[in-house]
Order: C-alpha cells, then sequence, then structure tokens
C-alpha cells in the first residue's frame, strides 16, 4: 500500500513544492500558477491511477488464463483416468482440447509482466514458451493419430474381436499419451499460480482494493 500511494503521489507533489521555493510572484500571478500546476498534478496522478488498475487487470486476466489452462487440464486428466479405469470403448469424437496463450501474445502483457521480479518472469515464460507450446503440439499429434488410427472403429460393435482389441488397445494409448500432457500441464499451471497471484496482490492491498474492489474468485483469492 506504501508503495503505491508513494509512487503516485510523491513525485508530482515533491517537483510542486521545490518549484514554488524557487519563485517569488505576486498573489494574482501565483494563484494562476498554483491553479495551472495544481491541474498538472491532478493529470499526472490520474494518468498513473489507470495505469496502476490497467497494469492489475492485464495481470489479472493472465492469471485467469493460467487458471483456466489448469482447470481444463486437470479435468482432462481426471475424464480420461475415468476412461482408462472403466476400459471404454473407443470414442472417435473424442475431444482433444488445447491450451490458450491469446493473452500471453499481447504486447500488454508482456509489457507489465517485464515489471515482476526475476523468479516469476522466469515461471511465466517457460510456461507459456516451453510447456504450453510443447503440450499444444504433441495434442495436435493425438488428435491426427486418432483420426488416423480410429477410423476403422467407428462401427465398432460389428467389429470380430481381434479389430476390437486393436481398436481398444489404441484408443487407450492416445488417452494415455493425453493424460500425461494434461498432467504436465496441471503440475506447472500450479507452480505458476503459486509464485503469480495478483488477484489475492489486490486484495490484499489497501489502494486496490479501494479502487477495483475486493471481489475474486474462491479459487484466486488466496482464502483458504
Amino acid at each position: 500500500m506504501k508503495n503505491n500511494l508513494k509512487s503516485i503521489f510523491s513525485t508530482p507533489f515533491t517537483v510542486f513544492l521545490r518549484f514554488l521555493k524557487k519563485i517569488h510572484l505576486n498573489n494574482f500571478t501565483s494563484g494562476l500558477v498554483f491553479g495551472a500546476i495544481f491541474s498538472l498534478i491532478i493529470n499526472i496522478i490520474t494518468i498513473q491511477t489507470q495505469e496502476m488498475i490497467q497494469k492489475q487487470r492485464i495481470l489479472e486476466a493472465l492469471e485467469n488464463e493460467v487458471l483456466s489452462n489448469t482447470l481444463l487440464a486437470s479435468n482432462t486428466l481426471g475424464n480420461n483416468n475415468k476412461i482408462l479405469k472403466e476400459k471404454n470403448t473407443p470414442n472417435i469424437f473424442h475431444p482433444f482440447f488445447k491450451y490458450s496463450d491469446d493473452l500471453w501474445k499481447q504486447s500488454e502483457s508482456l509489457q507489465y509482466l517485464s515489471q515482476l521480479d526475476q523468479e516469476t518472469q522466469i515461471s511465466i515464460n517457460v510456461y507459456y514458451t516451453t510447456t504450453l507450446k510443447y503440450n499444444n503440439d504433441m495434442i495436435d499429434k493425438y488428435n491426427k493419430i486418432a483420426d488416423q488410427k480410429l477410423t476403422n472403429c467407428y462401427d465398432f460393435s460389428n467389429l470380430n474381436e481381434t479389430e476390437k482389441q486393436i481398436c481398444n488397445k489404441t484408443y487407450w494409448s492416445i488417452i494415455n499419451w493425453e493424460s500425461e500432457s494434461a498432467g504436465d500441464m496441471s503440475k506447472n499451471g500450479f507452480d505458476v499460480l503459486n509464485k503469480f497471484h495478483p488477484t489475492k496482490d489486490r486484495r490484499n492491498n489497501f489502494v486496490l482494493s479501494v479502487l477495483m474492489g475486493n471481489k475474486s474468485t474462491k479459487v484466486l483469492s488466496g482464502d483458504n
């Protein structure tokens, strides 16, 4: 809180006070100068406040993207584990969901991320440029393999036992591969969220909570 207040208010007023000490004007002129400088200071404070809010919104949006990917991965992992446990027959329409990096690609996100501490920057960069990219590439491959290998499994009930076994093994292998990617995304996503938590930071910051409110989803709030 103190750092935010200092960054917004201290610099403009310091400049203003130094300026007043150096000039000697009559009352009327002093009033005009004072009014002009005061308006300038208010504008500077307004701009700095807007910038602080914009930065917070971008960082929280990025945090939500990481969270959405992490929840998607956890959900995929849960569904696939159920398929493997129950030995479900092949679903040739099995959805292969890719993970989002839309907000990461925005220039504003990169601009504000560069202002974070080095450990958090590295964690987020590795998550998007390595973990997410690799697993999205793998998901494309799983989808392609499924299209190629499960084509003959459409009419599963009319296949002979050997054909059914081939279809099952192929399907379960693909599901298992996808689960490995989902597990990797889930683990790395939670690792990032443990270091990168702007929503929690806002709720714990008096200035930000006054300017932007104190609401958040429970999973990002930091509450137990």
